[in-house]
Order: C-alpha cells, then structure tokens, then sequence
C-alpha cells in the first residue's frame, strides 16, 4: 500500500491510491494470473510493462502482440487500439 500517493492523470487532476489489490484475472482464452493493483478511481486499468516483464513475462509489440509467460509459454495476446495496447481481462469471483 502507497499511503499518500496520488497519481497525475491526463487532465492534470490529482488522484488519490486507495490501497493495494490482489486478485486472481481470467483472459478472453481463460488464462489465469494472479495480479497486485494499485486502487485508485479510474476508467479503464494500466500495466506497467517493465512490473509484467520483472514477473517472468515477454512482452511483443508487433503484428499479433501478446504477454507471454517464459515459463509456462501461455500467451495472453494483445489488440491494439489507437495506438493503446489493450488486454481483456476479468476478475475471478471468490479469490
């Protein structure tokens, strides 16, 4: 938990953490992957590549991108929007 960090967001509002989240996330091909958040009032979540990457991932940006796990070889894929890398993904009910 982060107490008394806030985040600048694209309109320059500040925003306060509220805390930290563990969960357990279900991909579109239902991968499964545990997961720690930073909680705080936002639309849509991000993920920090260098965090996905110190975790035991590859991460690919190019025609088909995707999140890879180095050792299971499980491959979450990735759709680009916009020039926004997105991952559809779900929390699992009752982790």
């Amino acid at each position: 938990f982060k107490r008394g960090v806030q985040y600048e967001v694209a309109s320059g509002t500040m925003i306060p953490n509220w805390g930290e989240k563990r969960f357990v996330a279900v991909g579109e091909q239902g991968e499964v992957r545990k997961m720690t958040a930073q909680v705080c009032e936002v639309n849509k979540a991000l993920l920090s590549v260098s965090k996905v990457v110190s975790a035991r991932n590859r991460v690919v940006f190019e025609t088909g991108s995707y999140v890879e796990d180095r050792m299971t070889g499980e491959k979450m894929y990735l759709k680009e929007v916009g020039g926004m890398y997105m991952i559809k993904m779900w929390v699992k009910k009752g982790f």
